[in-house]
């Protein structure tokens, strides 16, 4: 059926003769019906009803009539789909939407520019805009070319990469080559251990933290992504340093660079499996339960905690039914596991309590099944937990088998190693045996908690109350673990040794010691060069920039000063530093004037130097 669009995609002459044909038959065969019903002695009410419930070209069979539309008018037909497109069958509700956006975006196939090679390639031509867009495919496992001409002449050439479906939009000019950026790559480092693998790609699974980095064979290039699962753009963040990964999460990432076409989308689906967080005990099981409504007397609410999978609660036929377990004492809860009947909750959200008044929502469920489904949420200290439906899947009410409700293990608390270093200061370490678990710390003595600083590596520190906990996503915090360290003197580099001398006088021996003083070599003068910005790039109306610095010989890290103040007044002014010579600044706000300035940092035993 693509095909067969895409051809008529070329003749929209005949694309409008064929919808607006499809709106004639039908009205033709509306009017025929109503008056066959007036004849048949029908009231005026029935006849209208035959109007209104006959299947149109917008009510029927929209993920082909629309397609046929959007040859010729893909805004309506975005219209269309936007406000009716749960009526569009669920299994073409995808490809209409890109097919639309499609033809609104690149515009109907052309023979002005057509393409040769080996591999699909089509090009397309928005009226609206004057611009050439060319799609390609390039299924094999090598880098392929397209080679397009123009009136009989060649135009240019386009290097597609291997397993990649790309858009752009061609020059208006004679022998252009262009070519796709180099995809992104994954390597996945071990974080408690010393375990390296390297382009990752697909689902993985692991039994503890990782850190993934990403990285590009073209080093000029900027790589953006995302960490929800969602398809990056150019707003994306741009990817600076390797990403901790402590749960299961979902990467995917794009590269770009001037003059090239985008790289295709790779993507690093990754499951922690850790420390398992929920205790096997149902404590819901026994439990009182409160309902909305009950259907009758056979689907009782108290039917859901019974442990009887045979017996079940039904409610009242509306959206807003809702009921609860009192566990009649407060649990840290993280897990409810809910057994629907075929009349199950299409949305719905799990509600706690500790008193049964005010109620918190810990989790939304959106298209829900008919089964068992298991939901697992932070832990979370409650008396009462609530199935609040939002939306039914059938006309019936809810209908549930047995909840079960699942308490929360608590963390272990992690441990803290001190290193007492030659200048004076300490070198922390920490380390939790809870796997899948990240540790957060304070260094005022304050008391950690899940936003708190995450430790990644072994920090320095002088005089501070260290403060830590095991946080892992679904567990009870764990109890807090402290040390406290001080700032020693430098240790003293300075030498002396002892220098026997013999002087012999007949058989008597005398000894005399003289001390002689070995003195430390003078320190050589640390010089740090200049640092300089190559570039600022502005994005996401000015909220962001990404800035490019030359990158410095020996220069681990950069201090970067952000003002609203020309002269860097204190108050107006955020420092930070970073390792890389590509990074990110955040927060700006709309029509403000900012002013950056940069220096190179090394750091020398344990002191800072700072270049021009």
């Amino acid at each position: 059926m693509g095909e067969y669009l895409t051809y008529y995609g070329m003749n929209q002459q005949r694309c409008g003769e064929i919808y607006q044909g499809l709106l004639n038959d039908t009205e033709t065969a509306i009017q025929k019906s109503q008056l066959a019903a007036r004849n048949e002695g029908k009231t005026e009410e029935e006849i209208e009803e035959i109007r209104t419930k006959y299947k149109t070209p917008d009510n029927g069979w929209q993920h082909i009539t629309w397609s046929y539309l959007s040859m010729t008018d893909p805004v309506l037909a975005l219209e269309k789909f936007d406000t009716n497109w749960s009526q569009v069958q669920k299994g073409d509700q995808a490809n209409t939407y890109w097919y639309i956006h499609s033809m609104m975006q690149s515009g109907y196939k052309t023979e002005d520019i057509f393409a040769t090679g080996d591999i699909a390639a089509t090009v397309y031509y928005n009226k609206g805009t004057n611009k050439y867009t060319a799609m390609a495919w390039n299924p094999t496992d090598k880098e392929q070319s397209v080679t397009y001409y123009r009136d009989g002449k060649k135009t240019g050439t386009a290097y597609v990469n291997s397993h990649s479906l790309v858009r752009f939009e061609i020059p208006l000019r004679d022998d252009f080559v262009i070519r796709q950026a180099a995809a992104p790559q994954f390597t996945v480092k071990g974080f408690y251990d010393d375990s390296v693998q390297k382009n990752v790609q697909g689902r993985v699974t692991y039994d503890d933290n990782q850190y993934v980095e990403i990285t590009c064979a073209d080093s000029s290039a900027v790589i953006h992504y995302t960490v929800d699962g969602t398809v990056p753009t150019e707003e994306s963040p741009v990817y600076t340093e390797p990403i901790m990964v402590s749960d299961n999460m979902v990467i995917k990432t794009y590269t770009c660079k001037e003059g090239y076409i985008d790289s295709g989308y790779t993507s690093l689906d990754i499951t922690i499996q850790g420390t398992e967080i929920t205790d096997s005990e149902n404590v819901a099981l026994g439990k009182p339960v409160a309902v909305s409504g009950e259907e009758g007397k056979t689907t009782l609410g108290s039917y859901i905690t019974d442990g009887d999978e045979k017996t079940r609660w039904s409610s009242k036929f509306n959206d807003e039914q809702w009921c609860y377990v009192d566990l009649e004492e407060i649990y840290p809860i993280n897990t409810v596991t809910i057994n629907w009947q075929n009349s199950y909750a299409e949305e719905y959200e799990i509600q706690v309590s500790v008193d049964g008044e005010e109620w918190k929502t810990v989790a939304v469920v959106s298209n829900s099944q008919s089964g068992v489904k298991t939901t697992t949420f932070d832990a979370v200290y409650a008396r009462y937990v609530k199935m609040q439906g939002v939306k039914r899947h059938t006309i019936y009410g809810y209908s549930i088998w047995e909840m079960e409700i699942y308490t929360a293990k608590e963390a272990d608390p992690p441990q803290i190693t001190v290193e007492e270093l030659k200048n004076g200061k300490n070198r922390i370490r920490m380390s939790t045996t809870v796997k899948g678990a990240l540790i957060k710390y304070t260094l005022d003595g304050t008391e950690p908690a899940e936003d708190s600083f995450s430790y990644t590596g072994p920090i320095e520190v002088g005089d501070a109350v260290i403060s830590a906990v095991t946080y892992r996503k679904g567990m009870v915090l764990s109890k807090v673990t402290s040390q406290r360290v001080t700032e020693r003197p430098p240790e003293i580099t300075d030498v002396t040794e002892t220098k026997q001398t013999e002087d012999v006088k007949g058989t008597e021996a005398v000894k005399s010691e003289k001390k002689t003083a070995v003195s430390r070599t003078k320190a050589k003068k640390v010089v740090v060069g200049r640092a300089k910005i190559k570039r600022i790039r502005r994005y996401q109306r000015g909220r962001k920039v990404k800035v490019y610095l030359r990158k410095l010989k020996g220069v681990r890290s950069y201090q970067i000063k952000i003002s609203t103040s020309k002269k860097f007044k204190k108050k107006r002014t955020r420092t930070r530093y970073v390792r890389k010579t590509r990074f990110i600044m955040t927060g700006l706000k709309k029509k403000k004037t900012y002013y950056m300035k940069v220096r190179a940092c090394v750091i020398r035993s344990g002191k800072r130097y700072f270049g021009k």
